[in-house]
C-alpha cells in the first residue's frame, strides 16, 4: 500500500523518543512514525468506536471498560504468577485492600 505523506505537531519529548527508536531499528523518522500508527491500528479503531458507543451510552461502555480492565489485570497476574510462582496484587484470602489488585488510581502514603 502506497503511503501518504502528513504534517503532525507532537511534543518535543515525543520526537525525541521517536528518534532514538528509528536509530534503534535503523529506519527513518517517518518509516519508524509510520510503522508504529500502522502497528497500533486496531487501538486507534477501538479507541474510535468507544468513544461512539460512549456519545450513546455511558454507563454501558464504563462498565464494559471495567470488566476489560478486570480481564486484564488477572490476565496480568497469571503470566507474572507463571513466571515467577508468586502471586502479585491477587489476594487468596482475607477482604479485599485498598490498592491491592483493584483497577484504577492509588492513594499516595505521607
Amino acid at each position: 500500500m502506497k503511503r501518504v505523506r502528513v504534517t503532525a505537531s507532537i511534543d518535543p519529548e515525543i520526537l525525541d523518543r521517536f528518534k532514538r527508536l528509528a536509530v534503534v531499528r535503523g529506519v527513518s523518522l517517518s518509516s519508524c512514525i509510520g510503522d508504529w500508527l500502522a502497528d497500533t491500528i486496531e487501538g486507534s479503531e477501538y479507541v474510535a468506536s468507544t468513544i461512539e458507543k460512549a456519545k450513546g451510552s455511558p454507563a454501558r461502555v464504563l462498565r464494559e471498560m471495567n470488566a476489560s480492565f478486570a480481564v486484564l489485570q488477572e490476565g496480568s497476574s497469571l503470566v507474572h504468577e507463571s513466571l515467577t510462582g508468586a502471586a502479585v496484587g491477587r489476594q487468596t484470602h482475607g477482604p479485599a485492600q485498598p490498592g491491592r489488585g483493584a483497577v484504577g488510581k492509588r492513594r499516595r502514603e505521607g
